[in-house]
């Protein structure tokens, strides 16, 4: 089940480090879509980047659980940092403030309690995620291994509660967890990654340019049982940038589309795809992803950021 292959929510994260677990859904209807994820190390944060150039890069002072809500009168996202005082973990649980992401026999549960940004609606509800079995496969996105990345369940199902907004609804699912014990911008110029959904399988797609200049392409295949296997990069095609102007790259054939922005930042974008794979006639949808390391650099994106990621300690 889903917990067999989950790392612990209390392994160590070493100073300027990250831990981060990631879920998402998409309604079975397609019109609603749930992003959560967990920062022990908050990657993007303006306040860990300034701490770790200061000398003071500990993870667990700089946590954060993120949540994008998605859809018809749904939409809804919330990011406050928080400081180690407000972070609890074990084995099986992680709470940033009064957010949690729980382990229990056979699912992954998630209470969210946030405030939205910039206008502090309230944000709450429960998610239950559930798979019948789970990977424990790791791949290193980095030459020197300092970033990993393991799918955990790729074919999951998600049911959604949401209190404020008022919605619920059941679709499928994807979890994973990335691990680091360097910077992501000190590693990376670039990365492209998407999760690919159809009925009876999946694909997951990760590319990341290096600051090296060497590209790292890995391209799974996953079956209904979570099995994971390595297959051969298919062709990389370019979409329409975002109206911020950052590259999206997807390997999905030429058909691929973006339908919906669901992030629009300086630095990253996330959409959903539309695409008719070049290896089977069925169509698809894909959640998607484009970062530019480069771009988070830049302090003026980094001065922008406290705007929707506030910080209370």
């Amino acid at each position: 089940m889903l917990p067999v292959s989950m790392p612990p929510f209390d392994g160590d994260v070493p100073e300027s480090g990250y831990r981060w677990w990631y879920l998402d859904g998409v309604s079975d209807c397609g019109r609603y879509s749930l992003v959560v994820i967990a920062f022990i190390g908050s990657v993007f944060s303006p306040y860990y980047y300034r701490a770790r150039h200061q000398g003071r890069g500990e993870p667990r002072n700089f946590c954060s659980i993120n949540v994008a809500s998605y859809g018809p009168a749904a939409n809804a996202w919330a990011m406050t940092e928080r400081g180690s005082r407000q972070l609890q973990t074990s084995p099986t649980r992680v709470q940033i403030g009064r957010s949690y992401l729980q382990l229990t026999e056979n699912r992954l549960c998630v209470g969210i309690a946030e405030r939205t940004t910039p206008w502090l609606r309230k944000l709450s509800g429960n998610v239950r995620v559930s798979a019948n079995s789970s990977s424990d496969k790791v791949f290193y996105l980095d030459d020197e291994q300092q970033h990993q990345w393991q799918p955990i369940a790729p074919i999951a199902r998600i049911d959604v509660a949401l209190e404020h907004p008022s919605l619920r609804w059941s679709g499928n699912a994807y979890v994973d967890t990335n691990f680091g014990t360097r910077p992501l911008e000190d590693d990376f110029r670039s990365w492209h990654w998407s999760s690919v959904r159809r009925s009876g399988g999946s694909n997951i797609y990760y590319d990341a340019l290096q600051t090296n200049g060497k590209r790292n392409c890995i391209a799974l295949a996953v079956d209904a049982h979570n099995k994971v296997r390595t297959v051969e990069a298919p062709p990389r095609s370019r979409l329409q940038r975002s109206s911020w102007g950052i590259e999206r790259v997807a390997q999905h054939g030429d058909a691929s589309q973006v339908i919906r922005t669901l992030e629009n930042t300086p630095f990253y974008a996330r959409s959903v795809l539309a695409f008719n794979d070049n290896d089977t006639p069925e169509a698809g949808i894909a959640i998607h992803e484009s970062l530019s390391l480069e771009r988070f650099r830049r302090g003026w994106v980094r001065t922008l950021l406290p705007f929707r990621m506030p910080r209370i300690t």
